[in-house]
């Protein structure tokens, strides 16, 4: 009971609260959504249902790196590790495929649906 209560207090003083989000890019049709855990310095991708390691954390925008399906329609897809960005203060989002062809043009979009818990 007393490891309960402490457990209790620690979270709910904490200065982060975890994030559910979910991101969309312009030309991509599939939504993505992720639980971001601060305290663990860790993202859940929920529809792959990955964990990754958040890369970096600066200004209230993380990053991190996924494996996943990549596609801009039915005829154009391909699994590869996926960069992406999230900027938790205006929600913009950036989704970065790892190949020669998709490395230098990023899809951008935004993030909605954010919930603090």
């Amino acid at each position: 009971m007393f490891i309960t209560s402490c457990i209790l207090i620690k979270y709910s003083f904490s200065d982060e609260k975890n994030i559910q989000i979910e991101c969309k890019t312009e030309k991509i049709s599939k939504k993505f959504t992720f639980l971001y855990i601060p305290e663990r310095n860790r993202i859940i991708w929920v529809q792959e249902g990955r964990e990754m390691k958040v890369n970096k954390k600066e200004n209230n925008q993380i990053n991190f790196t996924g494996y996943g399906v990549y596609g801009l329609g039915y005829d154009s897809w391909f699994r590869s590790n996926l960069f992406f960005e999230i900027n938790l203060e205006n929600d913009n989002f950036k989704l970065t495929a790892d190949n020669n062809i998709h490395r230098d043009k990023p899809q951008s979009g935004k993030c909605f649906n954010k919930k603090n818990f």
